[in-house]
């Protein structure tokens, strides 16, 4: 089943066509739209089968067709991709517009009491499902796809409509709470998101009482955002990525976190400068950035476009898609079927994002500061959810836990078996959790600490105390956004102490309180243990008492970032890999059959006033260095794609490989032949 949406030279047609509009699809033409995609070598595409205004694309006898449609573009577009052997997806918007309109009943409820939680869209909940949805799905179903795409298949906001309401009163006999910040709200999220799960599955098994090959997909569903476990009838995992601000990013940060859930997946960008809602295009070398970070992370690209009013495709956007997808043919094959090496693990865990976030979509920041921070300093890691690590724990170098303390008792006894056997472990602190959560027992015996005073002042300062932890560091203290914790030794080492910031205000001016006006200055009369470093068994962990990886991803502070790196050199000296370049790139590892394939993305974005942010002239970088630990010899170092221009040196001294780069432009691959 997997090898039926395999590929990465896809395109995702958009085209959602309000129903006042007679043009729809009157110049549509699928051999010349088939034959143009065969040409630049596309091997699949989404395809509009239902748009978010409720208007279907085929002759449904159940649904809403569009009104000024007269043709069946399902079947025309499936029988003419058979002749040029490009598959099709059906693309399915489950908000509905037409049915909130005709059926008011069927809308999804926000209330007052919880912010943001209105919206114009069809409920999950309601008769909708089994009245519409599901029929329409079997009609989908008869068609010659390979797949459907869902969007807005999960629940992403709180709803207090009628069929919610009688729902969840059925099953704990009380209302929805509207206290967001109760227990009763704890259990209310967790129902709907089980409630997501099920209803996935319902369409799941409709569609394959139909044709048990289609492949399901639902977009933004078990990413990290519901950082949960794909269940067994998802074919994919697809998300079309953010591109508000840096898509390469946002695309990295995914796929780190993708790749490990056993899925194929694929991460959608998109051919425009500002995301949909644009027509505008996107520079070829922002595109190809963006689709080298994509495979260089186990990914499968899909690059998204718009149809015009009247159906026809643009084919001066085809052009610069052949580009992107030659750039992508010369690394596929190379790439394909490889895995990532474990190293670094970064926990993402699905019960302390949650409790961050609204309990419906998790919170990310600590998360996203941990992956932007470690992509700066050139590492390799994977990001995983609980469940993962708990299978994959042992397979890595280095543990981190960015502000996440809400642990499962059976990760814990993982951890602790990890780190007794030699394993190293990084957390930080969680201020979502109560002084006694904090205190456990389970971080005194792995840190060598206790937990006392929580810090809610939002902010402090690190001063180092040991000079592996001053590396590279101004000899001062280092101003941190966060809250902190009160650190008492029990058998740790302190590496860094927290200075309080002055906050006395002597008079009732205003502007006494902004930081700059001496607020926030440290204070110098007491010091505080908030970095340590403890032994446990025959490993080393190292706690750092405040919110650092948030603190990082909100304020993008360069000191906090050192501070990090030197705590990791603190716990592995030694690395599988070490990448030096004179500039931050992104570096992954992966391994095919008894290769290495170190893949080596350049980074560099324009000067913006404004997002996004991209990269039109991405100048070359050289003299990058790479050390790789190896047990044996290699018998060759090779760079892809071999017909562009590379320089490179390699040398072995022990267990050492020595890889010098003399030129980096986008995207290189070495293959290391063992």
């Amino acid at each position: 089943m997997k090898n039926s949406y395999k590929g990465n030279r896809k395109i995702h047609f958009d085209y959602h066509t309000p129903p006042d509009f007679q043009e729809v699809a009157s110049s549509f033409e699928p051999e010349t739209l088939m034959k143009d995609l065969a040409e630049i070598g596309c091997e699949l595409i989404n395809f509009f089968a239902k748009d978010l205004f409720g208007n279907c694309y085929w002759n449904t006898k159940v649904g809403h067709k569009h009104p000024y449609l007269k043709r069946d573009l399902l079947k025309e577009v499936t029988e003419a991709s058979k002749k040029y052997g490009i598959k099709i997806v059906a693309y399915y918007n489950v908000m509905d517009l037409y049915n909130v309109q005709a059926h008011p009943e069927l809308k999804h409820r926000g209330c007052k009491e919880v912010q943001n939680s209105e919206g114009d869209y069809v409920c999950l909940n309601s008769p909708w499902l089994e009245k519409v949805l599901l029929p329409e799905l079997k009609e989908i179903s008869s068609y010659e796809v390979s797949g459907i795409f869902f969007d807005f298949l999960y629940f992403h906001q709180p709803c207090f409509c009628k069929w919610c309401e009688q729902k969840f009163m059925d099953e704990f006999s009380y209302e929805i709470p509207k206290d967001t910040k109760s227990n009763e709200w704890k259990t209310y999220t967790k129902w709907l998101r089980k409630r997501g799960n099920e209803i996935v599955r319902k369409v799941c098994e409709t569609i394959h009482e139909v044709n048990s090959k289609i492949l399901v997909g639902v977009n933004w569903a078990y990413v990290q955002r519901q950082p949960e476990t794909p269940p067994d009838d998802i074919g994919f995992i697809t998300l079309d990525v953010n591109e508000t601000d840096c898509t390469s990013l946002n695309a990295s940060y995914y796929a780190k976190y993708l790749r490990t859930l056993n899925k194929p997946f694929d991460i959608m960008t998109t051919r425009f400068l500002h995301w949909w809602g644009d027509w505008a295009l996107k520079p070829v070398t922002t595109m190809k950035h963006e689709c080298a970070v994509i495979l260089a992370n186990g990914g499968q690209c899909i690059i998204g476009d718009h149809f015009y009013i009247d159906g026809k495709h643009e084919k001066e956007v085809i052009k610069n898609i052949s580009n992107v997808f030659d750039f992508i043919s010369k690394r596929e094959t190379i790439l394909d079927e490889a895995s990532s090496v474990p190293f670094i693990a970064v926990l993402h865990s699905a019960e302390n994002s949650y409790i961050k976030g609204n309990g419906i979509v998790a919170d990310e920041k600590s998360t996203r500061g941990a992956h932007k921070l470690f992509l700066e300093c050139n590492l390799h890691f994977d990001i995983l959810n609980e469940e993962g690590l708990i299978s994959n724990i042992d397979k890595y170098s280095l543990v981190v836990i960015p502000e996440q303390m809400d642990l499962s008792e059976t990760l814990i006894t993982k951890i602790k078996d990890y780190v007794k056997a030699g394993g190293k472990l990084l957390l930080s602190y969680d201020s979502s959790k109560t002084k006694e959560e904090l205190d456990a027992q389970w971080t005194k015996e792995l840190f060598g600490i206790s937990l006392k005073n929580k810090d809610s002042l939002g902010f402090g300062y690190i001063v180092p105390e040991v000079s592996d932890l001053q590396k590279n560091l101004p000899r001062m203290p280092i101003f941190c956004r966060s809250n902190f914790v009160d650190i008492e030794e029990k058998t740790a080492k302190t590496l860094a102490s927290k200075l309080d910031a002055y906050t006395t205000i002597t008079s009732k001016q205003g502007w006494e309180g902004w930081l700059g006006a001496g607020i926030g200055s440290p204070t110098f009369d007491r010091r505080y243990p908030t970095i340590t470093l403890n032994e446990f068994g025959n490993g080393k962990t190292v706690f750092l008492g405040c919110e650092i990886f948030k603190a990082y991803f909100e304020y993008n502070d360069w000191t906090l970032r050192t501070i990090v790196m030197n705590a990791i050199d603190l716990l592995l000296p030694e690395k599988v890999i070490e990448v030096s370049s004179p500039y931050p790139i992104e570096v992954t590892l992966l391994k095919k059959e008894e290769s290495y394939l170190i893949n080596l993305i350049n980074w560099h974005s324009e000067r913006a006033y404004k997002t996004p942010i991209i990269t039109e002239n991405l100048p070359e970088i050289n003299n990058i260095t790479i050390n790789l630990t190896l047990d044996k010899a290699p018998k060759n170092v090779l760079v892809h794609p071999e017909d562009e221009e590379h320089k490179i040196e390699w040398q072995w001294n022990g267990n050492k490989l020595k890889i010098r780069v003399g030129k980096l432009h986008i995207h290189s691959i070495l293959e290391v032949r063992t």
